[in-house]
């Protein structure tokens, strides 16, 4: 997947307990640990009014997925993560 370049200030993040939203529209969950990369994953699917909620960890996003009222159309994880 080749990502536009931007500047990490460009595409804020929601606040860290962000929880999957109830909307109907598509919903994708990132699980990753680098912010910059995450920002401008979330600037992409914007763009194409895709909605994307970020978990910094693998426990983060299972926690977040227990507690959703609707499950995400598609999971993107990092593999290589330190926790």
């Amino acid at each position: 997947l080749e990502t536009p370049r931007h500047r990490a200030n460009d595409c804020a993040l929601e606040s860290e307990e962000e929880v999957l939203p109830k909307g109907e529209g598509p919903l994708v969950l990132l699980v990753e640990d680098n912010l910059d990369f995450a920002r401008i994953m979330k600037r992409l699917f914007q763009h194409h009014q895709i909605e994307l909620v970020h978990a910094e960890t693998g426990d983060m996003a299972l926690g977040m997925l227990e507690a959703a009222p609707r499950a995400p159309s598609l999971v993107i994880s990092d593999f290589h993560m330190p926790k």
